[in-house]
């Protein structure tokens, strides 16, 4: 993805820690944690 110059996000109802574990690990740019089933998916139209 970063080749495209496209910006990975993870999203995730776990804790900020996990989230911010995981997301390093996986090197994606950002992550959102706390995230509620419902939040899901009116979050990644917010994010662009």
């Amino acid at each position: 993805m970063k080749k495209y110059k496209i910006k990975t996000s993870l999203l995730t109802g776990d804790n900020a820690t996990v989230a911010k574990g995981v997301s390093e690990r996986l090197g994606m740019d950002s992550f959102f944690a706390e995230v509620l089933p419902h939040q899901k998916l009116a979050k990644p139209l917010t994010v662009r």
